[in-house]
């Protein structure tokens, strides 16, 4: 299915996930990645972190905090 292959392309390109104090970092390799900032998902900061628990195995999240 489209949803499945979604999620595998997801858990393919992400290397980790490292949660600092003003922003989350989704790295897609050892000197790429996505910065995204605290301010760009206030109030749906819950949101992302399901997102990625739902679709990444726990050795690419281990920085994650709930």
């Amino acid at each position: 299915s489209i949803r499945r292959q979604r999620q595998m392309c997801i858990r393919d390109r992400v290397w980790k996930v490292v949660r600092i104090k003003s922003m989350y970092i989704i790295k897609t390799g050892p000197v790429h990645g996505y910065l995204i900032p605290n301010r760009s998902i206030e109030g749906r900061e819950q949101e992302l972190v399901e997102i990625l628990k739902k679709n990444l195995p726990e050795s690419k999240r281990k920085g994650l905090r709930p």
